[in-house]
């Protein structure tokens, strides 16, 4: 859609040229902020990418459910059990 407008605007090598830098640039971030992941286990990811959250480790030293502070005794549409 944008390359008729950019055609007219900067001619067609320079649309070309334009869209290469963006492609270029594209590529250059991707290698550089995101790492391979190929060959990797889980817990090399987890190190690689930060530890969990801390809602998430919350929930799994209270067994997988995680409470929200003045959550006790409501149901999920707000009304009272």
């Amino acid at each position: 859609m944008s390359f008729l407008s950019l055609y007219k605007a900067i001619s067609l090598s320079g649309s070309f040229y334009l869209y290469a830098g963006i492609a270029a640039a594209g590529w250059v971030f991707f290698y550089v902020f995101l790492p391979e992941t190929r060959g990797r286990n889980l817990e090399e990811m987890e190190e690689l990418f930060g530890k969990a959250s801390k809602s998430r480790e919350k929930a799994e030293e209270t067994g997988g459910v995680e409470l929200v502070e003045g959550d006790e005794g409501e149901s999920h549409d707000g009304r009272k059990d």
